[in-house]
C-alpha cells in the first residue's frame, strides 16, 4: 500500500524538517513501530527525510513501512509505503519511482 497525504499550513515557504517530527509522525500512525533506519529521500524537485520501520499487525502479520516527509510550499507531503516484511525490498522500487515522479507546483496569480 502506498499512501500520500498533503497538509497545507498556508504561506509560500516550505517548512524546515526536523528528524524528531518524522519520528513523532511514525509513533502516532504505526503502533509499536521499531525504527530500523533514517535517511534522506528525494522527489522530482525536493528532498526530505525518510525512515524504515518494522511492526506487527494484529499480533501476527510482520510488516515493514517506509515513511517519508517532504517539505512543499506551505506544508508537507507525507508518503507511506507498507508491505509484508518479506516483500518490502521489492516494493521499495515502486515507492522510489513514485517519489521520483512527485513534483509540487503552486499557482501564481498575476
Amino acid at each position: 500500500m502506498i499512501r500520500l497525504k498533503v497538509s497545507n499550513n498556508g504561506g509560500d515557504q516550505p517548512p524546515k524538517l526536523r528528524p524528531e517530527e518524522l519520528r513523532e509522525t511514525v509513533a502516532q500512525e504505526i503502533f509499536d513501530a521499531k525504527i530500523i533506519e533514517e535517511f534522506s529521500c528525494f522527489t522530482s524537485g525536493s528532498s526530505g527525510l525518510a525512515l524504515d520501520c518494522d511492526h506487527v499487525v494484529k499480533g501476527q502479520f510482520a510488516m515493514s513501512s517506509r515513511v517519508a516527509l517532504v517539505p512543499i510550499p506551505g506544508g508537507l507531503a507525507q508518503f507511506n509505503l507498507t508491505s509484508p516484511k518479506d516483500q518490502f525490498v521489492k516494493r521499495q522500487i515502486d515507492f522510489s519511482r513514485f517519489l521520483n515522479s512527485f513534483r509540487s507546483e503552486t499557482d501564481k496569480q498575476q
